[in-house]
C-alpha cells in the first residue's frame, strides 16, 4: 500500500489556504468596501494562503526527497508572502481613512525588507534543504549565517507592522468620526479581527523561534505545527465571521441606494463634482445667499490653530441642521455637509471641535439621537416601528443606533419610548 503523499496536518493546511482564497474572493466582491480597501485586504489574505502552501511543501517528506529540494523557488515564495503580509495589513488599515497613491515613493519602501531577503536567498542560494534547521550543522558556514539572517528578519521583521496596524487601525477610527456621520461597524469589527489574529500569530511565531535553541528538535517542531494551527484557527474565524454577517457586509451599497434615493437631490449626490458644487449653490440661493469664502493664498485648505470663527459661518451650520435636517440624510458626510453650509472641510472640522467641543460624527449623531427622542415621544409617532423610527432619525444600522442613543440618555430606545410615551399609550402597554 503506498504511502500518502500528504499527512493529515498538511492537508489541514491546504484546505485553510484554499478558505484564505475564498475569503479573499468573497472581500472583493463586497460592494461596501472602498476599492483600494478590498484590494490591500485581498492581498492579505492572498499572502497568507501562499505563506501556508509554500510551508506545507517546504516540510513535506516527498518534497524534500526530490529534485525540488535543491531549488530557491519555496524559500523564495514562503518569505515573500510572511512579509507582504504585513504592509498588505498596514495599507488596508490606512485605505480606511485616506487614499493611498501607490505611485508616491514613500510607500516602496515596504519592499524593501522583502525583496532584501530574497536577494539574500538567492545569493546563498538558500534551498529547502538547507532551510529546514536540522540541516544546519552540515551545511556551510556562509550560507548558515545567511539562512540564520533570514529567520532572523522574517520572525523579527513583522513586529514593525504591529505596531504600526494597532497605531493606523485607532487614527482609521479617529478620522472616520472627523469625516463621516455613520461608521460600518462591520467592517471595522473584520478589521479587528483580522489585526489581532495577525498579532497573536507573529507572536507565537516569533516566540516559538526565540525558544527554538533552547528546546529539542521535537518541541522545536511542535511549536511551528501549533504556529501553523494558530493560522487555521484564525482563518476559519474570520471565515466565520464573514459567513455570519454576510448581510450586514452585503447590503451596504443598497442601503445607501436606498437613502440617496428618498432625498430629492439624488442627481446631486451621482453627478461630478462640478455638477454637485452647481446643484448646491442653487439650492443656497433659494435659502441664504452666502457666498463661499476662499483663501487664494492658502491652497492646502489648512485652518491655523489661532484662526478665528466667524459667527455667520455658526448661524450657517446651525440653520442646516434646524432648518434643512441634514442630518437626517443617512450618507452625510463632512465633504457634503461642508458645500451645504459654503465651509471648506478642515475649516468645518475645525470649528466643530472649537466650538461645538465635537468631532463630526458625535456632531451628527447627537442631533439624530435629539430627532430620535422627539419621534419616541410624539404621540402622533405611537405607532411608528423603531426600525422606521431609526431611519427616520438617520441612522443606518439598528446596532449604532441603540448603542450612541444609549450612551446619550442613559437608556435604550424602548426604555425611553415606555418612559415617555403618551398617558393613555402608557397604561395600554401595562
Amino acid at each position: 500500500m503506498s504511502s500518502l503523499v500528504f499527512d493529515l496536518n498538511e492537508t489541514v493546511l491546504i484546505l485553510t489556504a484554499f478558505e484564505a482564497l475564498l475569503l479573499a474572493m468573497f472581500i472583493g466582491l463586497l460592494p461596501g468596501y472602498r476599492k483600494q480597501s478590498k484590494l490591500f485586504l485581498c492581498m492579505f489574505f492572498a499572502c497568507i494562503a501562499g505563506t501556508l502552501i509554500s510551508t506545507m511543501f517546504i516540510w513535506n517528506k516527498k518534497v524534500q526527497e526530490s529534485f525540488a529540494a535543491e531549488l530557491t523557488f519555496l524559500p523564495v515564495l514562503l518569505s515573500l508572502c510572511w512579509m507582504l503580509q504585513g504592509p498588505a495589513l498596514y495599507l488596508y488599515l490606512k485605505s480606511l481613512h485616506t487614499i493611498i497613491d501607490i505611485r508616491d515613493k514613500r510607500y516602496l519602501v515596504h519592499l524593501i525588507p522583502p525583496l532584501l531577503v530574497v536577494g539574500i536567498i538567492q545569493w546563498a542560494g538558500i534551498d529547502i534543504y538547507s532551510w529546514l534547521p536540522w540541516n544546519w550543522k552540515i551545511i556551510p558556514a556562509d550560507q548558515l549565517q545567511s539562512v540564520l539572517l533570514v529567520w532572523a528578519i522574517l520572525k523579527c521583521f513583522p513586529a514593525l507592522y504591529v505596531i504600526a496596524c494597532f497605531y493606523t487601525e485607532y487614527k482609521a477610527r479617529a478620522a472616520m468620526k472627523d469625516l463621516f456621520s455613520t461608521i460600518d461597524d462591520d467592517s471595522l469589527r473584520l478589521a479587528d479581527l483580522v489585526i489581532y489574529g495577525y498579532f497573536v500569530h507573529w507572536l507565537w511565531a516569533l516566540l516559538a523561534y526565540l525558544l527554538s535553541g533552547h528546546v529539542s528538535g521535537h518541541t522545536s517542531h511542535m511549536h511551528g505545527v501549533l504556529s501553523n494551527y494558530l493560522t487555521v484557527i484564525f482563518i476559519n474565524l474570520v471565515f466565520v465571521f464573514g459567513w455570519k454577517n454576510k448581510r450586514e457586509l452585503l447590503k451596504i451599497e443598497f442601503t445607501q441606494q436606498k437613502e440617496f434615493v428618498a432625498k430629492s437631490d439624488l442627481a446631486m449626490a451621482t453627478a461630478p463634482v462640478q455638477t454637485r458644487s452647481a446643484s448646491i449653490e442653487k439650492a443656497n440661493e433659494d435659502q441664504v445667499q452666502v457666498p463661499l469664502e476662499r483663501d487664494n493664498a492658502d491652497s492646502s485648505d489648512l485652518v491655523s490653530p489661532e484662526y478665528i470663527v466667524d459667527p455667520r459661518k455658526i448661524a450657517r451650520i446651525d440653520s442646516a441642521i434646524s432648518e434643512r435636517k441634514l442630518h437626517l440624510e443617512g450618507q452625510i458626510n463632512l465633504e457634503r455637509f461642508a458645500e451645504h453650509v459654503s465651509i471648506r472641510p478642515r475649516e468645518l472640522s475645525h470649528i466643530l471641535n472649537t466650538v461645538y467641543k465635537v468631532n463630526f460624527f458625535e456632531f451628527i449623531n447627537n442631533h439624530r439621537v435629539e430627532e430620535a427622542k422627539r419621534l419616541l415621544s410624539s404621540p402622533d409617532e405611537s405607532n411608528d416601528s423603531m426600525l422606521n423610527i431609526l431611519y427616520r432619525a438617520g441612522f443606518n444600522s439598528q446596532s449604532a443606533f441603540h448603542r450612541f442613543f444609549k450612551r446619550i440618555t442613559g437608556l435604550t430606545p424602548s426604555e425611553y419610548k415606555k418612559l415617555h410615551a403618551p398617558k393613555g399609550k402608557r397604561r395600554r402597554t401595562k
